[in-house]
């Protein structure tokens, strides 16, 4: 009976591996350095903290990076001021322990591009201020090729994809196009369908909630988060409120995979603000702050962590900040010192989480028995032992999880 488990378990491993050729088994963190010319690659610990396993020559002026749907490739965008012209973006091939390889394919966008995105189905997504358009680019084992391109309006920043892809909103930093919408044909193919002005502000930073019916906006001097009703048909969008999260300008947002969280970023109070995802998708803010030593730049967070960049150049705790949230109040702690990326004036990042399996409490591909026992044994710790749903604690939810999954594999 041990064997079979073992060449079950192997199996199942061996499938997964197969289906996911390429991407990290560990959870990874990527930044790039914009003074240095180098993204690094940083391996996520189970307990939050950050372990710097590459740094990579880029180009000039790395700007913002992402990461594919599949975890195979990692896109840079270079964005240099003192070009004037076309921009470079690079891609790399993600390897199995989080390093990376390449650059294995580049090309060229317009010129000033300050932000970029991924859409769900891997269309890489890069606006251009100067030229006033979103382009997207098509992703091949080898290549990255432009597809398609929109007129964007003035100042176009972050574009956001809907959960299929059939709609891109981007955020434009001056009126009246500060939040456009493109649907997008599944070769990538944009056409601009709607352009919404946010009175007396400009949008800045984008995020979707997971069930895609809710778009959160940032916008920045007015330091409010506005929140719109999706409708996912037509792509169309509806203001639905807005909420002060504190702090001075927001920017960037991250929303925790359940959909309870999110955090901000604020350039001006160099802080990580928390704001409540209420039942229906409205927001509300908890007055909860916690200050990046002097110039914050970007934030992501798994659910688990929450992690912000510092760009100063001034020395002092530059690097990243990691910190652990609380699942019941959504506050965090911060996890030591900032940690150093490798290279100067880190600013956005993108985060791999690979897929797991729930009810694996001992991570070896198969859901059984022994795996009860795993989590009977290390009732109350943290894990990473028997902690069957990785959510940071082993207790009722995970035995929950063992018997929900129990003789299945199901990675995700």
């Amino acid at each position: 009976m041990k064997a079979i488990t073992a060449l079950v378990a192997t199996v199942s491993l061996s499938l997964c591996a197969s289906a996911a050729l390429g991407q990290s088994f560990e959870k990874a963190l990527f930044v790039t350095n914009n003074e240095s010319g180098t993204i690094s690659s940083l391996r996520v610990n189970y307990d939050g903290s950050l372990l710097l396993v590459g740094t990579y020559p880029v180009g000039n002026k790395p700007q913002d990076c992402a990461i594919s749907p599949d975890g195979r490739f990692l896109v840079v965008l270079n964005s240099d001021p003192d070009t004037v012209g076309p921009e470079m973006i690079s891609v790399f091939r993600v390897n199995l322990n989080g390093t990376l390889a390449g650059p294995i394919a580049n090309a060229t966008i317009p010129d000033a591009p300050l932000g970029m995105g991924m859409s769900r189905n891997g269309f890489v997504l890069a606006p251009s201020t100067a030229s006033q358009s979103l382009e997207s680019l098509m992703l091949g084992e080898d290549s990255v090729v432009p597809v398609g391109n929109a007129p964007a309006g003035v100042f176009p920043l972050r574009p956001i994809s809907s959960l299929d892809s059939r709609f891109i909103y981007c955020a434009g930093s001056i009126s009246p196009d500060d939040l456009v919408t493109f649907s997008m044909s599944t070769g990538g193919a944009l056409a601009r369908i709607n352009t919404l002005d946010i009175p007396s502000a400009a949008a800045f930073g984008l995020a979707l909630h997971p069930s895609g019916d809710k778009l959160y906006v940032s916008t920045g001097q007015n330091n409010t988060i506005n929140w719109y009703n999706v409708n996912q048909s037509t792509g169309a969008i509806a203001l639905g409120g807005s909420v002060n999260p504190g702090g001075n300008s927001v920017t960037e947002l991250a929303v925790t995979p359940n959909g309870q969280w999110l955090y901000s970023i604020h350039v001006l109070s160099d802080s990580v603000n928390v704001v409540r995802i209420n039942a229906n998708g409205s927001l509300s803010s908890t007055g909860m702050q916690y200050n990046i030593t002097s110039d914050a730049r970007d934030v992501v967070t798994d659910g688990r962590f929450v992690y912000a960049t510092d760009e100063t150049l001034l020395g002092g705790s530059v690097g990243i900040y990691g910190f652990q949230i609380n699942q019941q109040n959504g506050s965090l702690t911060q996890l030591g010192f900032p940690t150093f990326t490798g290279g100067f004036r880190p600013q956005f990042m993108a985060l791999w989480s690979p897929p797991v399996c729930p009810g694996d409490s001992d991570r070896n591909g198969v859901v059984e028995f022994r795996d009860i026992t795993e989590v009977l044994s290390n009732w109350g710790n943290i894990g990473p032992a028997g902690d069957a749903n990785y959510d940071g604690a082993v207790g009722f939810e995970d035995i929950t999880d063992v018997l929900a999954n129990f003789g299945e594999c199901v990675y995700r």
